[in-house]
């Protein structure tokens, strides 16, 4: 845990300790070891495995501070159209990845963790992958300009299309050769009170912060494992 010491208004300097963010090496991509149905989608049983995407050395190399990291597979109930067909429910295995991370600067006993997701919405042909895309994780409502991710990030993993805005409040969606997938990170908001995400100055809000350190370093663990 490193020691700060950080301006804040009117209170002269206080002493900050910092929770450290660090950045994973690339993964390999994962294995698509199947061929799209009719529907343009890969068959519902043949699709990556969700923390194929984001194994737990990943996320240790993000929260190097982590107590306990606990990495769970999990098969969502995709509901209308989102997947094949309107009004049909189906379940996909091992489509969504949660790990729930554990800190020692947290304040509270009874923390529950902070939660990182990842989940594949779509797994097919590119035209599939990138309809179900634009359609259904983002939605007509999203300015795709407004909500565009940094260029570098995107060159750097040759995305075919990522936003940093989704259904969730610290979600970003990637697509990339005909994988669609969103990228939650929470904000670790049980830590102490003297404690501060790496990169906080007085000037920033830890949302800021948590999208230029925090969930972007978590995007960059899924984009380079995709196919």
């Amino acid at each position: 845990m490193t020691l700060v010491l950080a301006v804040a208004a009117g209170c002269g300097e206080k002493e900050y300790r910092y929770l450290p963010i660090g950045q994973a090496t690339p993964g390999k991509p994962v294995k698509v070891a199947a061929k799209p149905d009719s529907s343009g989608l890969l068959p519902l049983d043949r699709w990556p495995n969700a923390c194929g995407l984001m194994p737990e050395d990943a996320v240790r190399a993000v929260f190097p501070s982590a107590t306990k990291v606990e990495l769970k597979s999990a098969s969502p109930t995709f509901s209308n159209s989102s997947v094949q067909g309107f009004g049909q429910k189906v379940s996909v295995k091992d489509a969504t990845c949660q790990a729930t991370v554990y800190f020692p600067e947290s304040a509270n006993k009874d923390d529950l963790g902070t939660r990182v997701s990842v989940v594949i919405r779509a797994a097919g042909t590119p035209e599939a992958a990138k309809s179900n895309f634009e359609e259904n994780v983002l939605g007509s409502a999203v300015d795709a300009e407004k909500y565009k991710c940094p260029a570098d990030l995107v060159s750097r993993f040759e995305l075919d299309a990522c936003s940093t805005h989704s259904l969730g409040s610290y979600t970003w969606a990637v697509l990339k050769n005909g994988i669609a997938a969103e990228v939650e990170a929470d904000y670790p908001d049980y830590l102490e009170n003297d404690v501060r995400i790496q990169g906080w100055t007085s000037n920033d809000t830890a949302e800021e912060v948590w999208a230029q350190s925090g969930i972007r370093n978590f995007v960059e663990v899924v984009a380079s494992r995709l196919p």
